[in-house]
């Protein structure tokens, strides 16, 4: 019944799509602004204790609750999209597949050098490409044979300011999965009781002193700053670094970045330089958890279009009434 009652406030909320209006009532206008507190009860059950977490997810909902609703709550898909060719998530998952095969053969190899991931790449994309429209489920243009040229130029650009940006570190585990599988989760304690988390861990380097460095792959344009973990925008980094050092076991992490693919550089929040260290950006993720799952738990799930516009990838962009084309 309770879901019922979900659902039929989804139409609710999909019927008020044409009306638009042009302001929020308030604080507390009710359902229909994505106030389910009515359903706490249900919704804590359903978040409970042995529900387990996703970085990504939590990050979705700090940057609008009704992203997270439509897609996780409901387990809505964002529509498909009309024109052929590859979006910006399937774009990320082609770029993840060839850096982590170039970096396997690295480590597979023993040679990380620059060189030889340059002489490994074109072979690399080469298969990703011939795989990814049936895989990533996209139709090509006649552009398709140009951007394929063009992707491994970035690729190429990325991984030479890789390696020079790596220094003495050397790649050790790609695509480490905690949470998932046999591996186990990462377990938290928070203001909200203990809390379980799950994800993949792009990459870890190792200094020769063996301690370890967190990256994770963007390929979005947009830069990552100190203030979007404030804000809870970007909490991966550093519950990524707790996951390395917790759940996994793999040892002491001193650093970590986030790494914009398309523009060859590291992002200006650093775990190593943020204010207090890695353990103060650990706190401030800790404390974004707590806070998103209470609210969750509470049925807060009120529209807040990003201020560049929302993402295509939102599965509420057919019905939303706060919908915002993100700005070319």
């Amino acid at each position: 019944q309770s879901w019922r009652q979900v659902l039929h406030a989804a139409s609710v909320l999909g019927a008020r799509a044409r009306r638009r209006p042009a302001a929020r009532a308030g604080p507390s206008a009710g359902p229909h602004e994505g106030d389910l507190g009515a359903l706490a009860g249900q919704l804590r059950a359903i978040y409970g204790s042995s529900h387990i977490w996703s970085s990504s997810r939590l990050e979705t909902y700090t940057t609008c609750p009704y992203n997270f609703f439509a897609g996780s709550a409901l387990g809505l898909e964002a529509p498909p999209q009309a024109e052929a060719g590859f979006d910006q998530l399937t774009l990320g998952s082609i770029y993840h597949a060839v850096l982590e095969q170039v970096y396997a053969k690295a480590i597979e190899r023993g040679d990380w050098s620059a060189e030889a991931l340059l002489a490994a790449l074109p072979a690399v994309a080469q298969a990703v490409f011939a795989d990814a429209p049936r895989t990533y489920g996209f139709r090509t243009t006649p552009l398709w044979e140009a951007q394929q040229r063009e992707l491994t130029q970035i690729l190429a650009r990325t991984v030479q300011s890789l390696a020079e940006a790596a220094g003495e570190h050397r790649p050790l585990a790609l695509e480490r999965a905690f949470g998932l599988g046999d591996q186990p989760p990462l377990v938290i304690d928070t203001a909200a009781g203990p809390l379980t988390l799950r994800g993949y861990i792009d990459r870890l380097d190792q200094a020769p002193d063996g301690r370890l460095r967190v990256i994770d792959y963007k390929s979005g344009s947009t830069p990552i700053s100190v203030r979007d973990l404030d804000e809870g925008k970007r909490i991966q980094l550093p519950l990524y670094a707790l996951a390395a050092q917790q759940a996994l076991d793999l040892g002491e992490v001193a650093g970590g970045f986030y790494w914009h693919i398309g523009a060859a550089r590291a992002s200006s929040l650093k775990l190593e330089t943020y204010e207090g260290g890695i353990s103060a950006a650990v706190e401030v993720a800790v404390a974004h958890v707590a806070s998103s799952v209470r609210t969750i738990r509470a049925g807060d799930f009120e529209p807040r279009p990003p201020a560049a516009g929302c993402p295509p990838s939102c599965p509420a962009t057919a019905f939303c009434w706060r919908y915002r084309p993100r700005r070319s």
